[in-house]
């Protein structure tokens, strides 16, 4: 089989990786056999394997004879790459066929390995076992299970493991096989392929066979191992890994142990395993523990001789330093091609402390140069910077105190783009409040021309009972006294009120310019009134007004008793708002106080209270703000149009239909 299997290997492994090439396709005898693959040629007229391959042919086995094998699988540049399968087989009627699997990457296995072994006469599987590759290094959980008497007096085995991340045997290892009737369990522990403990039992009736624990002695191990120097001191002993088994003689205190106890008890089977030195894992061994932690022996530093151990101290001394040397500088060449110079500085003078070079001593002193050029480019560009930085800055003060604001903040904010200095911040937000209140100020001078005067009067405030019309909440009738004040004759528009909203970087009203504003708050209509110094009318005063002050000719509606003259309702209205102005005006000149929209109030709304009052401001608290004048929409009828009727929204509720207008005195 050995023969067999290296045969395998010289077929799947060939050229390694050459220059690309137009990828041709290849068809024919090959190997013992035949095979079908895909390659390039490099410049030397040498075949590239690139793509699948597949072969079928014949191998030599030293104790079978002729096998066939079947194999197939993936190349990239020269290497394996994904997906492999290896089929061997006996031609016999009563032979075996090896089903191997797994994935490589880069040529290297990795991830998941499987061993299929099957009697050719039943196909059915004998042999089974599983391993994890990365890097073609053994990792992770392993896994073997013969199910059927194949091996000598064994009737079933079952392995189970796991190799570390250095592909050493780690942890726990538990083997459990039938010998006759009764079935074996034996339990191992390794730590870095170090095997320090076994259980030997018979599962039939728990019985403890043998049993060997050097866990004490491995623990001083590493609790006191230098990695460096490789060795450990236990009990003014010096013990030390064995790289060169045959240069130093004298007692191997673990294996010594268990290699005797084994051979004395001839216990020794055949399995299949894995290793890291043959990828498809078919090389076949005797079940013997020596073998098994092979990768670390520890020796006995007492039974070495005394020149060995001077010499071998230095050489482990010398080559310590070397591996430490060459770390730091690798270290410090990373960082110098990653320019990161100081870093670079430090791991190059770290390395003369292992040996004194002149490499690390250039390459620090080729660092601290760029580093000085660097920081005096640094120091040229900030100071150019800096002075592009004042010029920028003059000029937009300049600008800025010619009030050539828009010039001024196209400055600043090249000033910004230089340095991020809070200077200009600061000027770009003197420069915006001036702009806003000179926005201000325009509004306010836009609207001078829209007041009304609103002579001081007094007047009986609601309905009567003998009014069919009369609501209970108009109810009583009262006197109220009111000081002269100014009422805008139209209702704010939405032109008027976008400027705000741009201000204050609000949400703009929908619509045209010349249409009474809505969907706004009593809370937003509270902030809009106060930024133009003035203030939503009180209901006392919206009354008032509504009748014609002084010039109160009792009209039901706004100026007329006509409801068509004076308003926009739902029988003349298209069921939406009209332009401001564009119906008659009251006796004072206002418009629409009846229709059009409801207005806001700044009054909390409550039952009237029948003494009389003088300015009354509405109840000093409460849930809903005060509404006047109905609106066009066809959910409001004449009723609700009357200059006395009255209605009440939630200060924070906003309506299609609901508007406002501001007072001043």
């Amino acid at each position: 089989m050995k023969t067999a299997r290296i045969t395998i290997l010289l077929i799947i492994c060939s050229l390694q990786n050459l220059i690309s090439q137009t990828i041709k396709v290849f068809q024919g005898g090959y190997e013992n056999g035949t095979a079908a693959y895909q390659y390039y040629e490099n410049e030397n007229f040498e075949r590239i394997f690139q793509g699948s391959f597949k072969y079928k042919g014949t191998v030599i086995d030293g104790s079978k004879g002729k096998l066939n094998l079947a194999v197939s699988g993936q190349y990239a540049k020269d290497k394996k790459d994904g997906k492999w399968v290896y089929i061997l087989s006996d031609p016999d009627f009563k032979g075996i066929t090896e089903n191997i699997s797994g994935s490589y990457f880069n040529g290297l296995m990795d991830g998941e390995w499987n061993l299929v072994v099957s009697q050719n006469n039943t196909k059915k599987s004998v042999i089974k076992s599983t391993a994890f590759f990365k890097d073609n290094k053994l990792i992770g959980d392993f896994k073997f299970d013969i199910s059927s008497p194949v091996y000598k007096e064994y009737a079933t085995v079952s392995l189970n493991g796991i190799f570390n991340n250095s592909g050493l045997f780690e942890g726990v290892w538990t083997t459990l096989y039938t010998q006759g009737s009764i079935q074996y369990e034996e339990v191992r522990k390794y730590r870095k392929g170090i095997l320090f403990w076994i259980l030997h039992r018979r599962l039939s009736d728990g019985k403890i066979l043998e049993k060997f624990d050097s866990t004490s002695f491995v623990d001083q191990f590493f609790q006191n191992y230098d990695s460096v120097k490789k060795c450990s001191i236990i009990k003014n002993q010096k013990y030390v890994f064995k790289e060169n088994p045959e240069k130093y003689s004298g007692t191997l205190d673990i294996p010594v142990v268990l290699t005797n106890f084994w051979t004395q008890n001839n216990k020794s089977i055949n399995y299949y395993s894995i290793s890291a030195n043959n990828p498809i894992f078919l090389i076949e061994h005797g079940y013997e523990p020596a073998l098994l932690f092979r990768e670390r022996i520890i020796i006995n530093w007492n039974t070495t001789k005394e020149g060995e151990k001077q010499l071998w101290q230095e050489e482990q001394d010398r080559k310590a330093k070397e591996e430490q040397y060459k770390a730091e500088i690798t270290k410090g060449d990373t960082a110098f091609s990653k320019k990161q110079y100081s870093e670079a500085i430090k791991f190059y003078n770290n390395s003369l402390i292992f040996k004194d070079d002149p490499y690390p001593k250039n390459q620090a002193l080729k660092a601290q140069q760029i580093i000085d050029q660097e920081i005096n480019a640094k120091e040229q560009e900030q100071k150019a910077k800096e002075k592009a930085y004042q010029e920028i800055i003059n000029k937009a003060d300049n600008t800025f105190n010619e009030r050539k604001y828009d010039v001024a903040i196209e400055l600043y904010k090249s000033a910004l783009n230089i340095q991020d200095e809070q200077y200009p911040k600061d000027q770009l937000k003197a420069i915006k409040q001036i702009q806003n209140e000179e926005i201000r100020l325009k509004v306010i001078q836009d609207i001078d021309k829209y007041w009304i005067n609103v002579d001081a009067g007094t007047f009986k405030m609601g309905c009567l009972r003998s009014d069919p019309s009369c609501l209970k909440y108009e109810e009583p009738v009262h006197e109220v006294a009111i000081s002269a004040f100014k009422i805008l004759k139209f209702e704010v528009t939405n032109s008027q009120y976008k400027v705000f909203c741009q201000v204050k970087g609000k949400k703009e009203p929908k619509g045209l310019d010349s249409l009474p504003v809505t969907n706004v708050s009593w809370n937003e209509a509270v902030e809009f009134a106060e930024w133009l110094d003035c203030h939503l009318p009180t209901e006392a005063e919206w009354e008032y007004a509504a009748r014609g002050g002084i010039k109160n000719k009792k009209y039901i509606y706004s100026g007329s008793n006509d409801l068509d003259d004076v308003a926009w309702f739902h029988d003349n209205s298209a069921n939406s708002a009209h332009a401001v102005g564009t119906k008659q005006p009251n006796m004072l000149g206002i418009y629409d106080m009846s229709g059009n929209v409801w207005e806001w109030c700044s009054d909390w709304f409550d039952d009237y209270k029948a003494e009389s009052a003088i300015d009354p401001k509405g109840p000093v608290t409460g849930t809903q703000r005060v509404k006047r004048g109905g609106s066009y929409s066809d959910t409001n009828f004449e009723i609700d149009l009357r200059v006395t009727n009255r209605s009440s929204e939630p200060p924070e509720s906003t309506f299609y239909n609901l508007g406002f207008r501001l007072v001043k005195k």
